[in-house]
């Protein structure tokens, strides 16, 4: 049997750390530059997409990196979004069945880190105004959606920006905004691995990097201003009526304003699996909270002071995530020219 001296076991155990060292150096160093590797392509698609062709360049970047990249500029149909009198009924209950809608969508960056958002607008002024004020820098992370307008789609605007979702029904409230909304999360889950998507409204002001800082720190699922125990309008003088026809339950689930609220990648995936069993609710907001309740997901409420619901034109406080109701011409650029000189303060 051989004895080691307590000399020998320093000596393996020396060279034992110097192989560890030499090793873990190897390793890491192979790792430092696969990173580095896949790091450059990346921005690389990123700058060349802003300022070339983005389909040529993603094309041609996905034929040299021979990786799966989502269809860049999609014009499918998604199925159960359109509620009509041709459509089955269950009972009395209107339900989403075959019918379709056309979208079509630039994908331009299906892997982007933090939330997409879409602001479901009907004029090219307000979305001008978003594009220069609270969406500037935003680029691949903002769309609009937007539906026809006496028939005809803003194209000139689309294929300039590449930030418009085109819907293929007309503008209207109620039928339009819940198809829009419902259209936005089933493309958000199908065609970007973003891990929130945001829905608000073209007359809401957004602080991104507050909305980004209270999602990391939740982890929400479904987040935003939060109804509890709402029940329909039964009276036929508002346009938020609801005949017990229409929707016969009592109560609404729990419900985010539409103002601006957030959904998960993961919620976003059950919300297009359960679209067509779900009555439909021109009430968008509304509906996203049923499929969310079809979901079994949690509603995360924002908090007091984070989602304001109508304009208050000197309410710039560090806690505001949304500032809804700048309607009037003008208002979104005053209230911008407001964030930029508190932060200066």
């Amino acid at each position: 049997m051989m004895i080691f001296k307590a000399a020998d076991w320093k000596f393996y155990l020396i060279c034992l750390i110097m192989f560890s060292c030499a090793l873990y150096y190897t390793l890491s160093t192979d790792s430092a530059n696969v990173s580095a590797e896949y790091s450059n392509k990346y921005v690389d698609i990123r700058i060349d997409s802003v300022i070339e062709s983005t389909a040529d360049v993603l094309q041609d970047q996905t034929q040299k990196e021979s990786v799966d990249v989502p269809d860049l500029v999609a014009n499918e149909n998604l199925q159960a979004d359109i509620a009509s009198n041709s459509q089955e009924k269950s009972g009395s209950v209107q339900v989403f069945s075959d019918l379709t809608v056309d979208y079509k969508v630039h994908v331009l960056e299906p892997d982007i880190e933090g939330i997409l958002i879409a602001p479901l607008t009907i004029t090219a002024d307000g979305r001008a105004a978003i594009r220069r004020t609270w969406g500037a820098g935003l680029t691949n992370r903002l769309f609009f959606l937007v539906a026809k307008n006496n028939g005809s789609w803003p194209e000139d605007e689309y294929n300039l920006y590449k930030d418009i979702v085109l819907i293929d029904l007309e503008e209207k409230w109620g039928r339009a905004v819940a198809v829009k909304s419902r259209v936005w999360f089933a493309i958000s889950s199908k065609y970007w691995t973003t891990k929130w998507a945001v829905k608000t409204d073209e007359d809401s002001y957004l602080f991104y990097d507050r909305m980004l800082k209270q999602l990391k720190r939740t982890h929400a699922d479904y987040w935003g201003r939060l109804f509890l125990h709402s029940v329909p309008y039964r009276q036929n003088t508002t346009k938020y009526y609801l005949s017990e026809d229409m929707y016969p339950r009592d109560d609404f689930p729990p419900y985010h304003s539409g103002v601006g609220y957030a959904v998960s990648l993961r919620a976003r995936q059950c919300m297009a699996k359960v679209m067509p069993n779900i009555i439909y609710m021109p009430r968008e907001d509304v509906g996203t909270g049923l499929m969310i309740e079809a979901c079994k997901f949690h509603a995360t409420h924002a908090g007091n002071g984070r989602v304001l619901l109508n304009y208050r034109e000197n309410y710039v406080k560090d806690n505001l995530v949304v500032h809804h109701g700048l309607k009037k011409k003008g208002e979104m650029d005053d209230y911008h020219a407001k964030v930029l000189r508190a932060r200066k303060a």
